[in-house]
């Protein structure tokens, strides 16, 4: 599967997000993709190396680097263009993500946000991972 062909520029606007983290919701897929949906789909048939995941990744993005890029809770919650790319490309490298589904955390305008994402993220993030993969 070509990981490159799968990262994604989306922003999703999801109000109930912080309903559900009040009511204690946690996903079910950290940072390592879950043993569960490997043991899925090979029950159903399917090459786990064919399911793609798609991480969603909330935050901001900053002009400087900040000195935590991780909430309290572990959570991602954003940081500068550099930091996005480290982020992304670990991601893709050491976790197997095939897509990321992004949404804005602040007040920055999303089409600000979006074209930042779109246009200095998305392709550094593309560059290294053919850089370290030699594709």
């Amino acid at each position: 599967m070509d990981r490159k062909r799968f990262l994604t520029a989306l922003i999703v606007h999801d109000p109930a997000r912080e309903l559900r983290r009040r009511a204690g919701h946690r996903p079910i897929i950290g940072r390592r993709r879950s043993s569960a949906i490997d043991a899925a789909a090979a029950a159903a048939g399917w090459d786990p190396a064919q399911i793609a995941t798609v991480y969603n990744f909330g935050g901001r993005i900053t002009l400087e680097p900040l000195g935590a890029t991780r909430g309290e809770d572990g959570r991602w919650t954003g940081g500068s263009v550099r930091q996005w790319i480290d982020e992304l490309t670990a991601a893709v490298l050491e976790h197997g993500a095939s897509g990321f589904i992004y949404r804005n955390t602040d007040d920055t305008p999303a089409s600000e946000a979006l074209a930042r994402w779109s246009t200095e993220i998305v392709p550094a993030v593309r560059e290294a991972i053919a850089k370290d993969t030699g594709s």
